[in-house]
């Protein structure tokens, strides 16, 4: 999710996995995959660097630990993406 200013002011939050795309027409028209569309103060190149920041936050936390040769040779056997660490540094069961 990403906050816009719309072109009189108003902040919303749209979910930046719906962005099918962003022009400059010569305001910002973000369209959306359901068919809406926004106009924003922000520029497109501001619309990306917020989209991957986003991106960012997200994945940032995620690790995932995958069995190498010398812990099948060992009888360590793990599940292929078995522990998950979230953004908080929590290890959660996939």
């Amino acid at each position: 999710m990403i906050c816009i200013t719309k072109l009189k002011g108003e902040h919303i939050v749209i979910n930046s996995d719906l962005i099918l795309t962003v022009e400059s027409t010569p305001d910002t028209t973000i369209s959306l995959t359901t068919g809406q569309k926004y106009n924003a103060r922000e520029s497109v190149e501001d619309i990306v660097k917020n989209v991957i920041e986003y991106k960012r936050q997200i994945y940032a936390g995620i690790t995932v630990n995958v069995p190498v040769k010398t812990d099948v040779e060992q009888g360590q056997v793990m599940r292929p993406y078995q522990h998950i660490k979230d953004a908080s540094g929590r290890d959660d069961i996939a």
